[in-house]
């Protein structure tokens, strides 16, 4: 018998057994007596959801499984929960505004970045369930200028025939290697983790760094891959329902900029999402969203932008009284959760 055989077999067996339990509970958290009892004792709560890219056929990306979101969509259908715009979503929760109030269970649903997986993908199920959609965009990569930076890490670790590599961070060097396609991701998200913690300025000079070492020139404009919807294909879907708002000019992390770049990076946003379309939702997204990511000079610019609400990644959703639990900035750093395939990932943040 292989050393430490049973306990292997023992540690697979509790992993498979998690594994089972979780799908059960989370199953549960979907069931119709369930999703009464929220209805019950949690009333008036709104999840507003954050998605990214939509899984394609011939796309290298990873991204949103259609079929299982073509379900959870199916689900909240079937459970009475309202799907709802993030503009009304907000309001509804806003002492301040008197135009609409809360009633029962709903959910909103925003697109950061506008990827052309998008249109493909993601639109034609947000219609078929008459699900509203706000998806927040980029105006300096949706002109060409520029692409999302994640991507370029993603682009250098795909072609580079190296297999190892480091970076020399502002205090530290980061060293990095894979073999396969799993530890490859794992080093990429290293990287990426890295890069976040420097000033925007160093982060640019790293990722150049990285090109460089890794012995891949980076395109000017982003591969198809990588590409995100034009203005002119935002405006036809914005025709057909879909609504944009801004989320920077290019995407760094605003609290890594210096006071000039934080403020042209929200301001030249918001006049470009205005001057593009119809009707924009009249609030910010800040990049990656975290708290540490903007603060208190973010919101002074978004305020002289003539904004009232801005979007984080902090957890949590809109209830009654938003100012008990989040504060009374709240409409400043307004909660999103992540996405997740099962409706009972959405249920369960109602608790």
């Amino acid at each position: 018998m292989p050393p430490f055989g049973p306990s292997l077999k023992s540690a697979r067996s509790v992993s498979v057994l998690r594994q089972s339990v979780r799908r059960i509970f989370m199953e549960s958290l979907s069931s119709a007596w369930f999703v009464e009892l929220l209805r019950a004792t949690r009333r008036n709560r709104c999840a507003i959801v954050v998605m990214h890219r939509f899984a394609t056929d011939h796309g290298v990306h990873i991204g949103h499984d259609p079929v299982a979101f073509r379900q959870l969509l199916s689900t909240l259908r079937r459970h009475r929960v309202s799907l709802v715009d993030v503009e009304t979503a907000v309001r509804q929760y806003d002492e301040n505004d008197s135009s609409c109030r809360a009633d029962g269970l709903s959910v909103a649903f925003t697109v950061d970045d506008g990827y052309d997986d998008l249109l493909d993908v993601g639109e034609p199920i947000f219609a078929e369930f008459d699900c509203p959609v706000s998806v927040f965009v980029v105006p300096d990569v949706i002109e060409g200028k520029s692409w999302f930076w994640w991507d370029q890490v993603d682009w250098i670790l795909r072609h580079t025939d190296r297999r190892a590599g480091t970076i020399d961070l502002t205090h530290r060097e980061l060293r990095f290697a894979w073999s396969d396609e799993v530890s490859r991701l794992a080093a990429r998200a290293d990287i990426e983790q890295a890069l976040k913690q420097l000033s925007h300025n160093h982060m640019l000079a790293a990722l150049d760094q990285l090109a460089q070492r890794a012995g891949v020139n980076l395109p000017d404009r982003a591969p198809a891959e990588y590409r995100v919807l034009d203005w002119n294909t935002l405006r036809s879907a914005e025709a057909r329902g879909v609504r944009f708002g801004p989320h920077s000019w290019s995407h760094p992390i605003l609290s890594r900029c210096t006071d000039e770049q934080s403020r042209t990076e929200i301001v030249s946003s918001v006049e470009a999402v205005r001057s593009q379309f119809q009707n924009p939702v009249p609030m910010f997204c800040y990049p990656n969203g975290c708290d540490t990511d903007f603060g208190a000079r973010e919101q002074a610019s978004l305020t002289s932008a003539g904004l009232h609400y801005a979007l984080s990644t902090k957890p949590g959703v809109l209830q009654p009284t938003m100012a008990d639990p989040y504060g009374t900035d709240w409409r400043m750093r307004i909660p999103r959760i992540s996405y997740g395939e099962s409706a009972g990932h959405i249920f369960r943040s109602f608790l």
